[in-house]
């Protein structure tokens, strides 16, 4: 009975709530409403009293008497029929609105410097989101788990082998719904439609790719268990761009790589991979592979480590529980298969797991230092205008201290008269707000626009939705708050002593706080510049000049490897009878991470025994310019013979020593069950010096040189020197009209390209470090050019006086003004210095904080300054003794 009798107030309560939340948006239908009943109510009382012998005037004073006020009577009901507290915000913030409009200088430059501060800060949540936070489409993401093989040496997570696949969905069916797996990295592929042919990102997927995923293709379907028809689903952008968004293309013939494959469903928006941020433009079984990659079978090959593992949880299992099955599953297979699941440094690799999100586990972790650090930026750059628009509302406040002093003195409590100025200065960073979210969604449009860059696939979706919104409303509103509220504090404080000292030091450390946040965003932004100007000073090592790279693809033109090694025979002799002197090639899988056993070196436990490895043809080094330290260059068609650097040979062995020593590599497919990796031994030919072909830092990194008759690859890369780049590309085009050019660069373009991060992390850091110098003279300008309003009879009595320009100017500008900058540059100073090593940390490229760069960060501050402090001193010289005294007067 008694929560029957709860639950029934509880009821009454939410509908008197809701009525009254209804109320406040139908104020103008109430107001009549209440009128006239009033006005009905007075009637009857003057009719009864009229009734009782009473005269009409007596009986209309008598009813007025009675009811208390008419006035009176509606303020009553209006506090019953809606919300009070809302009512007299929704006022207040109507009033702040239009006491800004009439003071549009103000209005201006606040709602202006807001709208940077929160657009910066929105634009980089919205990039936060697209990586991070905004889970991967489709039903349930967060019951989607990603599965890596990691190397106990270097602990990074990896890719997993097709059969280690098809081991873990088999062994793992308890605590999985489904598992599958995916390329790691979508692969470019040349796909013929309509008689034109395209060079696409393609993906293989495994079995029950789409339900796992969570995801049905828009149109047609997926790929069925055991799928025996080369069959393949296109992208939606594909869908439309290439067919128009014709829904008979089900059906239709595609051709990639030369493999005939027919379309047999779309996939819908948004669907991403496996490693969310990658695009894919076609998705093909992965039992097909052999046709795209035209003989290279890694369906058998268990060390071939190139798909990712997704699992679905079953409902009501954790990602713990998986993690001790998959524990299980790795000791069996590093008892079945050793070779494979042991590294070169002589431990076992191991499975983890972790949830499925939009990034690689490879990159992740860059990716979020990255991330942090413009975090960081963007949110110094938004304290910069906190502390702007609070000192220019706190001039405001000074001007407005007697007006709240009168209303006081009339009755006002000193709580009222603060939420008035802190809901007018909230009404401020909304406006603020939405044309800074207007701002960022621009900016994101226009960024989505731009070429990459990069050598893979990009699907990276800025998009403002309705969490991004939220959040740009609660810091909107948040800024807003902040900022209005020591203004309302120092506006209403009745003791004008204590008042102006609360103005005067809080005005001082704003000024000192904005001038150290603008050093340090200055120091950040110096610290990239000049890791730039020393990445561009740094010896490469090679010769740059006159240098062109033509990349080719010969999968996407249907070539298997012996016909690929044909063309790259019948290239190496044509293309120097095409007005080219030579023209040698390397792999276009640029210096990537593989593992070398190396002969004589017994690796210390755990130690990571992967080096950067390059596939070169004959002559490479001797066209590049690469100096020789020891040794020889390779010769056409030789075998089994590799090149190292120096930093490689004195890492390994000695300089001396490195000529006829042995590197092995891993091979496959291996013998299974062995107990070592099978290797595949070449001879050291030459040791070249250390050269900087993509890492340009100090340190050099040791680097395998190996020859293009031991490895061959698809994705090639031509070097040619002493032509322009169209007339390289026609002299390439013109030994198989069929081979795709996938992209022409000159060597400095490659250069700008790889230091293209670096070039982006200094962009953004001297935009945020300028806008911030901006701010903070602004603010600087603001306070001193109050200093000179507020002080004009006093400048102007010192004048009358004969006091000379001098004087003025070290009253308005000197002391404080000096001391404010003074300890802004060693605040800011000190900040830098002390983050500048989680720089280092996060950028490769990025250098340390010298005397050059602090230099620099002060002497833009103390230019910037000067001029925020010689204008207002400058107008406090203009002031005219007899008009100001007269006025005072």
């Amino acid at each position: 009975m008694a929560c029957r009798i709860a639950g029934g107030i509880v009821m009454s309560r939410l509908r008197d709530s809701a009525v009254r939340l209804v109320n406040l948006f139908r104020r103008e239908r109430i107001e009549r409403e209440l009128d006239a009943e009033l006005r009905a109510y007075l009637e009857l009382e003057v009719e009864e009293n009229i009734r009782r012998g009473m005269a009409p005037k007596e009986a209309r004073r008598a009813a007025l008497a009675r009811l208390g006020g008419v006035e009176t009577v509606k303020e009553e009901c209006r506090d019953v029929q809606r919300f009070r507290v809302a009512d007299d915000l929704w006022r207040d913030l109507r009033y702040g609105l239009r006491r800004l409009l009439a003071r549009p200088v103000l209005a201006v430059v606040s709602v202006a410097v807001l709208a940077v501060g929160i657009g910066a800060n929105v634009a980089i949540l919205a990039l936060v989101d697209a990586l991070l936070l905004r889970p991967l489409p489709g039903a349930e993401p967060d019951r989607l788990v990603a599965m890596f093989t990691s190397d106990y040496s270097s602990g990074r997570p990896g890719a997993n082998s097709y059969p280690d696949f098809l081991d873990i969905r088999d062994s793992t069916r308890d605590v999985f719904e489904s598992v599958t797996a995916a390329s790691f990295v979508p692969a470019p592929v040349g796909v013929r439609i309509g008689g034109e042919t395209r060079v696409m990102s393609a993906q293989m997927v495994g079995p029950d790719y789409f339900d796992t995923m969570g995801s049905r293709p828009a149109h047609g379907r997926g790929f069925e268990t055991g799928e025996t028809s080369a069959v393949a689903v296109i992208s939606n952008a594909v869908w439309l761009s290439e067919f128009g968004g014709d829904p008979s293309v089900l059906g239709r013939a595609i051709t990639i790589n030369g493999s005939p494959f027919t379309v047999v469903g779309v996939a819908p928006v948004g669907l991403s991979t496996t490693q969310g941020i990658l695009r894919v433009d076609v998705r093909l079984p992965a039992a097909f592979e052999q046709l795209v990659r035209l003989g290279d079978d890694r369906q058998e090959w268990r060390a071939a480590r190139v798909y990712s593992t997704v699992g679905r949880l079953r409902p009501g299992v954790g990602i713990g529980d998986a993690r001790a099955v998959l524990e299980v599953v790795a000791r069996r297979l590093q008892q079945s298969y050793p070779a494979e699941w042991t590294d070169l440094s002589g431990q076992p690799r191991a499975l983890t797991i972790g949830e499925a999100t939009r990034l690689p586990g490879l990159v992740s972790g860059p990716v979020v230092g990255a991330l942090a650090v413009l975090t960081g930026l963007v949110v110094t750059l938004l304290l910069i205008v906190c502390a702007n628009i609070s000192g220019l509302l706190l001039a405001d406040a000074s001007v407005r201290r007697r007006e709240m002093s009168i209303r006081q003195a009339l009755g006002a409590s000193r709580l009222r008269l603060i939420r008035q100025v802190v809901v007018e200065s909230l009404g401020l960073g909304l406006v603020g707000g939405c044309l800074g979210v207007a701002a960022a969604s621009a900016a994101m449009r226009f960024a989505t626009l731009l070429p990459p860059g990069l050598p893979v696939p990009l699907q990276l979706d800025l998009e403002l939705g309705g969490r991004l919104l939220v959040a740009a409303l609660v810091v909107s509103s948040s800024v807003g708050l902040g900022v209005g509220f020591l203004p309302a504090l120092y506006a209403t404080q009745p003791g004008l002593r204590l008042g102006r000292f609360l103005h005067t030091r809080f005005r001082n450390a704003l000024t000192a706080m904005q001038a150290a946040a603008a050093v340090f965003l200055l120091i950040i932004a110096g610290v990239f510049a000049r890791s730039i100007v020393s990445a561009y000073a740094l010896p490469l090592g090679y010769n740059p000049d006159e240098l062109v790279l033509v990349a080719v693809d010969l999968e996407t033109a249907g070539y298997s490897e012996d016909r690929g090694r044909a063309y790259l025979r019948q290239a190496l002799e044509q293309v120097p009878t095409a007005g080219v002197s030579r023209a040698p090639f390397l792999s276009l899988q640029a210096l990537v991470r593989r593992g070398f056993a190396v002969d004589g070196y017994r690796p210390g436990a755990g130690e990571d025994m992967e080096v950067n490895a390059n596939v070169v043809g004959p002559g490479y080094i001797s066209l590049m310019g690469v100096p020789f330290v020891r040794g020889r260059d390779l010769e056409p068609g030789e075998r089994n013979a590799v090149l190292v650097n120096r930093a490689f040979a004195r890492r390994f062995w000695s300089v001396q020593d490195a000529v006829g020593r042995r590197v092995g590599r891993p091979v496959g497919p291996p013998r299974t069950g062995s107990d070592a990796p099978e290797l595949r031994w070449s001879t050291v030919v030459g040791v070249v010096e250390d050269a900087h072909f993509v890492s340009f830092r100090e340190a050099a990194i040791p680097v395998v040189f190996q020859s293009m008759e031991d490895v061959y690859s698809a994705q090639v890369t031509f070097h040619i020197r002493g032509v322009s780049a169209d007339a390289a590309r026609r002299a390439i085009e013109r030994v198989d009209p069929v081979v795709p050019v996938v992209s022409v660069a000159t060597m400095s373009e490659t250069v700008d390209t790889a230091l293209l991060p670096a070039r982006i992390a200094a962009f953004v850091s001297g935009l945020v470090g300028a806008v911030g110098l901006a701010l903070a003279c602004i603010g600087l300008f603001g306070t001193l050019s109050y200093v000179v309003a507020q002080r004009a009879p006093e400048i102007g009595l010192r004048v009358a006086l004969g006091a000379r320009a001098l004087q003025i100017v070290r009253l308005v500008a000197g002391g404080t003004s000096v001391k404010l900058v003074a300890a802004g540059v060693v605040l800011g100073a000190g900040l830098g210095s002390g983050l500048a090593p989680l720089l280092q940390a996060q950028f490769s490229g990025a250098g340390g904080v010298d005397l050059v760069t602090l230099a620099g960060a002060a002497a833009c501050l103390a230019l910037v300054a000067s001029v925020a402090i010689g204008v207002p001193a400058a107008r406090a010289l203009r002031i005219d003794p007899a008009e100001v005294l007269r006025v005072v007067e």
